[in-house]
């Protein structure tokens, strides 16, 4: 202190342009009444003004300002007064300037390891910052002796916290070993000579930039630092003795409000205390609106039990964001409980009681519920870690490790004693910042475009308000509401858009756009709307793509005949891409190789320049390396039936299947490909588009009477288009008893093909028949020579 002895002298100023502060034009200026001060403040009041005045702080006023505010004083204990602003009607109008404040939870974690502290005070704090002359006529306030006005940022004013943070942030903060927290510096340091180091510096940029401290209010070199209410030294954390002391003066509870006002004072301690909740029950209980206020023997007991604990509160290790992370959790009929530990050694402890409708869950579901919580209380301490957790149920143990019963004895004694918690920050809302961007993984544009329509939809905002004050009875709500009333309890809100089930709720203003989105590839009417079933939702959508499609004169001018195949069952495969069909397409002057997967019914097309077998292998060749090698492809003869491509299934170990000349019906899932494909690329051209986006449209479409798309039978799991789509739809997942309802799709189809077919009578050699001729369809003359082993 003798060294820099005047950064511990007289006021100081922060660097910089004096602060501004910014007003909302719509507020209307207000000059409140003057509040009369007792006769016996007088003198020392004008005193203070006097001393105020000459130190530049206030300054009188003597012409007319818009606004005016009461003045507040404080008697401190040393008889002085402390001079404030009731400045409630200014601070409505005030734009703040929001800047984060760190956590005390958040500065603590990072004094880990250290050994040697010190603890500065900035003098009078905010008088400090200085403001600029629009802004001081802002802060005017009457007095016995006229108007004056506050020079220096004046306590109370609305952005005056974060205003100070920022600039002492600004000023100290680039100093490694110095944490911040309004007007106290903590330096830290792992030894002496480091602390010294830093402290020095400290100093010298205080000098340089006219900042004063408090000398009596500086605590040099220090093993044990006192601050905000907790005592941290290389040992790690405990309780301040002197909030311990001021629960245990207490000597008697009189109301339900001096129940609230101790509840609160061992909740500020609750984080070291694993075994609280137990005892506050007695006490809760009588915080009930229907339950009278009797202090009765287990209130009492209660209340010393109480006393008893927070006398010998346990030493918490500082979190250390390098160390591993090991949460035990654990639930009873009551409560959750949770603890958090790090080289077997508590950081904190955390528990809360069930809300009336989680204990009526099921145990497996408190358990799991009690994992929520941990994480969500430790949010911020372990988000971006790898964690241990541990729990005793034994159904959740193959997911989360279970340790030795006597090692639970925290989370344990913690759930059985569960502390009723005080509101704070929301760790729903926490998980959604990181979360709404995954749970529509749509680009920017369409993103901000969908939450600007929501925002101006009125009828998703009355469902917003529903939300929010619960559902009216039917009768009373909206006409055009009523088809959400049905749904009601699987739809949700989250940031702003509305979901029904994993669906969102599109606005009415885009429900055009995401017609034509849906129909771009031109696929049919049940095609459209069980894509669209999986993806969103409204009122009459199904009716909406049937008036879409049935106008579209693309659709009309490529409508197929109403022509009937015959139906050809082969040997259902128990896997993808182990029976492939393929075939030619010729289609605008070009040829196109058609794969279908008998299995997904995945469709695959190449581009080829001719029909030869080299080129049709090569096409081959790329598509196996991509899906692995089929053990069985059906084909036509033609071109297919030649040498080159019949060794070319012996080298690669495949089986060839020809099917019957001029009997393409045989192969019937590949003349449907054919089919398929050749729609997509007609319209795809027809509408100046590319057929991929046909093709994914149509590998990503439930397959009629499955309810599965190729690509969930080929990937487990939905591929991601254009249209929006919740995350949680395009993760893998398993799908059980694939082969059991193939097989009944295919039966089924059979039924429906058999009700309009006969048996024809058994072809053997050497009868005598008649055969049809393909390319003039006139019957002709013909003998059996042998069966054929083709389809």
């Amino acid at each position: 202190m003798d060294q820099y002895s005047e950064v511990f002298k007289g006021l100081g100023e922060f660097p910089g342009k004096p602060y501004h502060i910014e007003i909302k034009s719509e507020i209307k200026p207000l000059i409140n009444a003057p509040r009369r001060v007792p006769q016996s403040l007088h003198k020392e009041l004008e005193k203070t003004l006097n001393e105020l005045v000459q130190l530049g702080i206030v300054s009188p006023v003597n012409k007319p300002t818009e606004w005016v505010n009461s003045l507040v004083i404080v008697e401190k204990p040393n008889g002085k007064l402390r001079i404030c602003l009731d400045p409630r009607n200014l601070n409505k109008a005030i734009k703040r300037e929001h800047y984060v404040i760190p956590s005390v939870d958040e500065i603590i974690s990072r004094l880990e390891g250290k050994q040697c502290f010190s603890v500065l005070d900035l003098k009078e704090g905010f008088w400090q910052v200085p403001l600029d002359k629009d802004s001081a006529e802002l802060c005017t306030f009457n007095s016995p002796f006229g108007r004056y006005k506050f020079n220096r940022l004046p306590f109370g004013i609305c952005s005056a916290p974060e205003v100070f943070q920022k600039k002492n942030q600004k000023l100290f903060g680039d100093i490694k070993g110095v944490e911040i927290y309004f007007d106290d510096l903590i330096i830290a340091g792992k030894n002496k000579e480091e602390h010294d180091k830093i402290l020095v510096e400290v100093l010298e940029r205080a000098k340089e930039n006219n900042i004063k401290f408090n000398p009596n209010k500086f605590q040099f070199r220090i093993e044990e630092v006192k601050y905000m209410g907790l005592l941290v030294s290389k040992d790690g954390i405990k309780a301040d003795p002197s909030h311990v002391r001021a629960i245990n003066e207490i000597e008697k509870l009189t109301s339900k409000n001096d129940i609230k006002r101790l509840l609160g004072m061992v909740n500020f301690l609750s984080k070291f205390i694993p075994n609280v909740s137990a005892v506050t029950s007695p006490l809760r209980v009588l915080l009930k609106k229907d339950i009278e206020f009797q202090w009765n023997h287990e209130q009492e007991t209660s209340f010393e039990e109480i006393k008893r604990l927070i006398s010998s509160t346990p030493v918490l290790k500082v979190f250390n964001d390098s160390l591993p992370i090991t949460i035990q959790c654990d639930s009873s009929k009551d409560g959750l409980g949770a603890c958090l530990l790090q080289e077997g050694h508590p950081v904190s402890f955390a528990s809360r009681s069930l809300t009336d409708c989680e204990k009526n869950y099921a145990q497996i579901e408190k358990e799991l519920l009690a994992i929520v919580f941990s994480f969500e209380k430790y949010h911020n301490l372990v988000y971006g870690h790898k964690v241990l957790v541990e729990s005793d149920h034994q159904p959740l143990t193959s997911i989360v490790q279970k340790p030795i019963g006597s090692q639970m004895y925290l989370a344990d004694t913690l759930s059985r004693a569960s502390m009723k918690e005080t509101g704070g920050d929301d760790p729903e809302m926490l998980n959604v910042v990181h979360s709404v961007s995954k749970l529509l993984p749509m680009s920017e544009s369409r993103f901000k475009q969908f939450q600007k329509a929501t925002e101006e939809d009125k009828e998703l905002q009355m469902l917003f308000e529903y939300f929010k004050k619960g559902w009216p009875e039917k009768k009373v709500v909206q006409k055009n509401l009523l088809p959400y009333y049905k749904v009601k309890n699987d739809l949700y809100c989250i940031d702003g858009f509305v979901f029904l089930n994993d669906k969102i709720i599109v606005p009415t203003i885009l429900r055009q756009d995401m017609l034509m989105l849906i129909h771009e590839a031109h696929l049919g009417i049940t095609k459209c709307k069980s894509r669209a079933r999986e993806l969103m939702y409204w009122p009459g959508i199904s009716r909406d793509i049937e008036n879409l499609i049935n106008k579209c004169s693309i659709c009309e001018k490529f409508q197929k005949s109403q022509t009937k195949e015959p139906l050809e069952n082969h040997e259902l495969p128990s896997r993808p891409f182990q029976r492939i069909g393929i075939d030619i397409m010729y289609l605008y002057n070009t040829d196109y190789l058609v794969i279908i997967d008998y299995y997904s019914k995945w469709i695959e097309n190449s581009k080829i320049d001719n029909k030869s077998s080299g080129e049709i292998i090569c096409k081959l060749e790329v598509v196996f390396a991509r899906f692995g090698i089929p053990e069985t492809i059906i084909c036509d003869n033609v071109p297919f039936n030649s040498y080159q491509f019949r060794n070319f299934g012996k080298k690669w170990d495949i089986e060839i299947v020809f099917i019957s000349p001029h009997h393409s019906q045989s192969n019937g899932m590949v003349e449907k490909a054919v089919g398929i494909s050749k729609a997509v690329f007609k319209k795809a051209f027809e509408d100046n588009r590319r057929p991929a986006m046909g093709l994914l449209e149509y590998r990503n479409t439930p397959i009629s009477g499955l309810g599965l798309s190729p690509a969930q039978l080929m990937f487990n799991r939905r591929l991601r288009t254009k249209l929006p789509i919740s995350n949680k739809l395009l993760n893998p997942e398993l799908f059980k008893d694939v082969n059991i309802k193939l097989l009944r799709r295919q039966q089924t189809q059979k039924h429906y093909y058999d009700r309009s077919s006969k048996i024809l009578t058994e072809l053997k050699p050497g009868d005598k028949i008649v055969v049809q001729n393909v390319k003039t369809k006139i019957w002709e003359p013909a003998v059996v020579l042998s069966k054929t082993k083709t389809p």
